[in-house]
């Protein structure tokens, strides 16, 4: 008789605990990230008045994208109003960048990723496009 309560036991524990696994976030594909190519500190090429429209002083607004969040610093004229010096929640998708600020996720950010003309190039960051384009450099890992 205790040959039989062994497998028993052993498969309610089994069973129990293939219940207690969260099958949702593990492995679903859902899960979205930063684009490998945007992943690094990227700088404004020109400095802005920081406080954002205050002319207090000017610095040059960075971006640090890694996997699954962005970093904002200073000035960056089309993340205006995103919280700064704090990692946020963010990936890419169909050419734009989706940022979640403040508990929402906030309409994407167009962008395109370039090379500078000469030698040797810079990789380069637009963000918007035509005359309200910004531009930012990479300038590490």
């Amino acid at each position: 008789m205790t040959h039989t309560k062994k497998p028993a036991v052993i498969v309610a524990l089994f069973a129990l605990l293939f219940a207690s696994c969260d099958w949702d976030s593990a492995g679903s594909g859902n899960y979205k990230w930063v684009n490998y190519d945007l992943r690094g500190t990227w700088e404004r090429d020109v400095p802005g008045f920081w406080p954002e429209g205050q002319t207090v002083t000017t610095q040059k607004g960075k971006l640090l994208l890694s996997a699954d969040t962005i970093i904002i610093t200073g000035p960056v004229e089309h993340l205006q109003g995103f919280t700064r010096t704090v990692a946020l929640e963010a990936y890419t998708e169909d050419g734009g960048l989706y940022i979640k600020d403040k508990g929402v996720w906030q309409s994407p950010i167009p962008y395109t990723r370039w090379h500078s003309a000469g030698y040797p190039w810079d990789e380069m960051l637009t963000l918007g496009s035509g005359a309200t384009a910004e531009t930012l450099k990479l300038i590490g890992d």
